[in-house]
């Protein structure tokens, strides 16, 4: 079973993307900001990390490269509803820096579906 690091700060937006892809045969753990996400990634091993780009403490872009550095093979799916600059800014910044994939909130059940089947049917 494929294990996937989910890292947002939105309760909804976290238990929906657990019950998208659980359903959908992957195993789900959850870290609620960039901080929570190093620790789990320390102590554990992840098949991919979807990661919004707001949130407190540590943002997913400062995460994404992190990831990057110590794990360029490691796949990051981020998404983004926007903040202080609109959605596209911030998704265009993660594409530039190492994100495999990025999504827009709010996103389709199928396009993240997609997304992350797409992923593991070519690795």
């Amino acid at each position: 079973m494929k294990r996937i690091l989910v890292v947002d700060d939105d309760e909804q937006i976290v238990r929906a993307i657990q019950k998208i892809l659980t359903r959908n045969g992957y195993e789900i753990t959850v870290a609620e900001d960039g901080l929570d996400a190093m620790r789990r990634l320390e102590d554990d091993s992840f098949d991919m990390i979807i990661t919004d780009i707001i949130m407190p403490n540590k943002e997913g872009l400062e995460l994404i490269a992190e990831i990057y550095k110590i794990s360029p093979s490691l796949p990051v799916i981020a998404i983004s509803g926007g903040g202080k600059m609109p959605s596209s800014i911030y998704l265009d910044v993660a594409d530039k820096i190492g994100a495999y994939a990025t999504l827009r909130k709010p996103f389709r059940a199928d396009e993240l579906l997609s997304v992350v089947n797409q992923f593991f049917s070519v690795s």
